[in-house]
């Protein structure tokens, strides 16, 4: 019996290892269409950010709490509040190649990080290794440096 389960795991292990080789022969579609995804995933934020910011202006107290509900974003507006208030000066286009990640940890500590959002205003194209190399502390970058290495380039 023992025996039957060590060759079916280890046909299982060949297998997933088969899999995984035979995954990585179209990288670069792959990576193109991840970098694509993951600046669509920022723009949507912040339309989403941006368009919840305006309806909390233009719609009164009782209705944006039923905006919320319907959306099912009762707890997440605060946050995307903050990243509309953070990001008011810039269109999502020009923050699509920022990882999501950063764009949060960016307005969640918008004192913090003031400075760096303050230098973005004059790059001409955004992007997170620009992001990165203006960050101040050597803790959060290696956090962000680490996410950012995992994406393909």
């Amino acid at each position: 019996m023992a025996g039957s389960c060590s060759r079916t795991y280890k046909q299982g292990i060949k297998k997933m290892i088969n899999l995984f080789e035979t995954g990585f022969a179209n990288t670069t579609q792959k990576q193109h269409n991840l970098t694509q995804s993951l600046g669509k995933a920022t723009q949507n934020i912040l339309y989403n950010a941006f368009y919840l910011a305006k309806q909390k202006l233009e719609l009164s107290c009782q209705e944006y709490k039923q905006l919320l509900r319907e959306w099912g974003w009762e707890k997440e507006d605060k946050k995307y509040l903050k990243v509309a208030q953070t990001f008011e000066k810039f269109s999502p286009l020009d923050l699509a190649e920022i990882e999501p990640d950063t764009l949060f940890l960016l307005s969640k500590q918008n004192k913090k990080y003031a400075s760096v959002i303050k230098q973005l205003l004059d790059i001409g194209c955004i992007t997170q290794e620009k992001v990165l190399d203006i960050l101040p502390d050597r803790r959060g970058r290696g956090f962000l440096t680490h996410q950012f290495n995992l994406l393909p380039r």
